[in-house]
């Protein structure tokens, strides 16, 4: 426990920060503390206010008051570098600079990305650059771009986009600034609004923090009225439910025909797979709230664009590949 807000107290112990992303809600009077490029911050938080921690970043987190309860919640999870772990590990240490970009800066990402494209296209700069004039790109503005001096408009990225035989977004790499580092909203600043609309809701849901640089990452306070008929939430995320009110609330679970109900008293938690509807109810006439995180697994974004594109009459095999190619 602390008394001050001092992000420099000499009794806070910081972490090494961790290979996980993390996002947490914040329970009770806890002070947030974390550090980024040597300088430490700190913020005074309280129930429903949320955040999100980029990977490796230094942090710790204390009471500041011994009197009442005060706890985190915290959902860690791997992202895509988890995925690629093993590959990672067969690698020299000093090879992993020369895999990545720099996202804090645009132009040098911009730059990094189209250059890496060039590498694996055995092209070179002066071809490359020869086939973009034909495109009617100045040519100061393609050394520009391949420099990292300037950052390639809309059109420019398709022109270069056309000659790589790629798609646009490819050519676009997702740049940060110091604010997406670490993310913390106050549940008094995060929008809440009714469920399915604001005339007639079941649910009300204050949107947590989110972190541009993940966007399958998604985290609310689910309020559950009383009185209502519940509505089916149905998707694509891993969800990680926490009961952290003072009231139980029924969770109603459906895959095809088939449901599940399950009591979450305060304190319970829960995991929904993937495309597993659910939905909740309240046991009394009082209401519920509970914390509720989704994350993504292995059905990248990138995963299902691949899966969208293949051709129709065999998308269902690809769950369940059981026949012979010919």
């Amino acid at each position: 426990m602390v008394h001050d807000g001092d992000p420099l107290n000499p009794d806070v112990a910081f972490n090494k920060g961790h290979f996980l992303h993390q996002t947490t809600l914040f329970v009770g009077p806890v002070n947030f503390y974390w550090e980024v490029n040597g300088r430490r911050h700190v913020m005074e938080l309280n129930t429903g206010d949320s955040n999100y921690i980029t990977p490796f970043w230094p942090h710790s987190f204390t009471s500041r008051d011994g009197s009442k309860p005060a706890f985190i919640l915290a959902v860690t999870y791997g992202g895509e570098v988890a995925r690629a772990r093993e590959e990672l590990a067969r690698m020299a240490r000093e090879a992993l600079p020369e895999l990545m970009v720099d996202v804090r800066h645009e132009a040098a990402a911009c730059a990094g990305l189209l250059r890496r494209h060039l590498l694996h296209e055995s092209l070179t700069a002066g071809r490359f650059a020869e086939a973009c004039a034909k495109r009617r790109m100045e040519p100061d503005r393609i050394a520009a771009c391949l420099e990292g001096k300037a950052v390639p408009t809309a059109d420019e990225i398709a022109m270069m986009a056309e000659v790589l035989g790629v798609l646009p977004r490819d050519l676009m790499p997702p740049t940060r600034v110091p604010g997406d580092e670490v993310v913390v909203v106050r549940r008094a600043q995060a929008e809440t609004y009714g469920y399915p609309d604001g005339s007639s809701p079941c649910y009300e849901l204050t949107r947590l923090a989110r972190s541009r640089q993940q966007p399958c990452l998604k985290s609310f306070l689910l309020r559950v009225l009383p009185g209502r008929k519940a509505v089916e939430f149905k998707v694509g995320l891993h969800q990680y439910l926490y009961n952290h009110g003072q009231e139980a609330v029924r969770l109603i679970a459906r895959q095809g025909k088939a449901e599940r109900e399950s009591r979450l008293a305060p304190g319970d938690s829960a995991y929904v797979a993937p495309m597993t509807g659910c939905r909740f109810e309240a046991s009394n006439g009082r209401g519920a709230e509970l914390y509720i995180v989704r994350i993504p697994g292995d059905l990248h974004p990138d995963a299902v664009f691949e899966l969208s594109g293949m051709a129709p009459d065999g998308i269902r095999r690809a769950a369940q590949e059981d026949t012979s190619w010919f």
